[in-house]
């Protein structure tokens, strides 16, 4: 979910269930609810939603996507080591397949809620290894840029 929609995640929902009703057949629609829904609490609310997801026919990235917001469920109903295997097997794949974007997404999540539930050494570990993401991903930014310019500056000739 976005940082702009994480800030005020009730408004979230509402849009989220408008644009639902819209669109009833998008599971990352659901997905989005689901998700937003667990970090408010409403986790009764956010399984139900997320057993709509079964009937949507799934691309092998949004299986993992899915995967993942599974993990978040699975800690907010208090099974801490199947949260924490979807969220390793989700952010294993996104690594795997160089989807950094939901690899960060996933980690910054899983770290959340290691610290929600007081597990700080497992969080700063999570938090470590995002830095080092965050860093490779400026570095390849990097080089696509640099490439892109020496590109231009060849082309111009």
């Amino acid at each position: 979910m976005p940082l702009t929609l994480r800030e005020n995640v009730p408004s979230a929902i509402v849009l989220l269930e408008r644009v639902q009703k819209a669109n009833p057949d998008d599971p990352l629609l659901t997905n989005n609810l689901t998700f937003a829904l667990a970090i408010t609490g409403e986790v009764n609310r956010a399984i139900a939603e997320f057993s709509k997801i079964s009937r949507f026919e799934k691309s092998e990235i949004n299986s993992y996507v899915y995967n993942a917001t599974g993990g978040l469920l699975e800690f907010r109903i208090g099974n801490t080591e199947n949260g924490r295997r979807r969220y390793s097997q989700s952010i294993e794949y996104f690594e795997k397949n160089k989807k950094n974007d939901h690899a960060l997404h996933c980690k910054s999540q899983l770290a959340f809620e290691e610290l929600r539930l007081g597990f700080i050494d497992e969080a700063e570990k999570i938090i470590s290894e995002l830095s080092d993401l965050e860093a490779q991903k400026k570095k390849q930014e990097f080089k696509s840029l640099t490439s892109k310019l020496i590109d231009t500056l060849e082309n111009s000739d």
